[in-house]
């Protein structure tokens, strides 16, 4: 009978949605491992960004310092000539190239506390880098754990649910589980079936004519809606 037929793929349509209740149970648990470990690949790269700044910074400070190492043996050496000068002019060279050079000793000097001190502050941060990445594997290990089991449950459930669809299927006829699994290729999980309210589908609205709906009701003919693809169900099939 074609009304008991309906409502099989009523009940299995019922069913398909609690399908779709635990996929989306399986995504939360997937998202959430993808989850952390999207945030430990940002603060990985981030980590990477770090320790090459900081070895650009700690290469400069070699330069730096080797540079002032340089610059301040050349002045030392250039106050112990002035009380050896010649003359006034031997003096008032070397004391113009100390002019330069003290300048540059300064400038040398606070450029290196700078960089130390940025050298720390890039350390400290690679350092709370390593931290989360240490502490987050730890985590994720677990949350991989308990998702996995999580999402094993779901399928079994799943599973379960897809055998009952399949025997409500097998107890409808032919062209009645036809009808629904070429709906469903589109409609999954959204109303595959759809049903005559006023002439007209109750999902799409497409209008249908008063002997067309009259004959769908009564069972006596099997179609698909013209406006949306569903699988026009007698309304009274609901009801049982």
């Amino acid at each position: 009978m074609a009304i008991e037929d309906f409502k099989h793929l009523i009940e299995a349509q019922s069913l398909e949605k609690k399908i779709k209740e635990h996929l989306d149970a399986i995504e939360e648990q997937v998202s959430r491992v993808k989850h952390i470990e999207k945030q430990r690949e940002i603060s990985a790269n981030a980590k990477s960004d770090l320790e090459s700044e900081l070895n650009d910074k700690t290469a400069k400070l070699s330069t730096k310092e080797k540079d002032l190492f340089e610059s301040e043996a050349k002045a030392e050496k250039t106050n112990e000539h002035i009380p050896l000068a010649r003359n006034e002019q031997e003096t008032n060279a070397l004391q113009k190239e100390l002019d330069v050079l003290i300048p540059k000793i300064e400038n040398l000097q606070e450029e290196i506390l700078e960089l130390m001190q940025t050298i720390e502050d890039l350390g400290e941060q690679v350092a709370e880098k390593e931290e989360f990445l240490k502490g987050s594997l730890i985590s994720l290990e677990k949350i991989k754990g308990d998702s996995e089991n999580e999402i094993n449950s779901e399928e079994e459930k799943i599973k379960v649910l897809e055998e009952r669809v399949d025997s409500l299927l097998s107890q409808s006829g032919e062209i009645y589980k036809t009808g629904f699994l070429l709906s469903n290729e589109k409609h999954r999980f959204n109303n595959p079936l759809c049903f005559v309210s006023n002439s007209a589908c109750h999902v799409c609205r497409y209008t249908l004519n008063q002997m067309q709906a009259s004959e769908i009701e009564k069972g006596v003919v099997t179609e698909s809606c013209p406006g949306c693809g569903r699988l026009i169900t007698p309304l009274s099939a609901k009801t049982l």
